[in-house]
């Protein structure tokens, strides 16, 4: 699923790119990718939702957090991110989107 709540992102952009610089037309690319016409018009209308804007920022915080320390694992980033933002936000919120980032803990032996 990654960092977008979006299920067919790459399709519409794909779409969209294709439409805006060769001027294909919609409905065959839409039928060529098993996609319908009218929610890629309503992904191309509607702004990004406030979940995925607040994934964008977390996964930044998640990036800076990670580069200063590479030993930590998602449950000492939340901490971290949890104390920055003054928010509690689910673990498996962090591990959802240390995965996504390929964010791992090193083992200390």
């Amino acid at each position: 699923m990654g960092i977008s709540f979006t299920r067919h992102l790459f399709e519409y952009e794909a779409i969209k790119s294709l439409h805006e610089e060769k001027h294909y037309p919609i409905q065959p690319m839409c039928h060529f990718l098993h996609v319908s016409r009218s929610s890629y018009y309503e992904w191309l209308k509607h702004p990004i939702s406030p979940g995925e804007f607040l994934n964008t920022e977390l996964t930044q915080e998640i990036r800076k957090t990670y580069d200063k320390h590479p030993d930590m694992g998602y449950r000492r980033i939340a901490d971290e991110v949890n104390t920055l933002y003054h928010h509690k936000f689910n673990d498996k919120r962090f591990l959802r989107l240390c995965r996504t980032l390929g964010i791992q803990s090193t083992i200390k032996h």
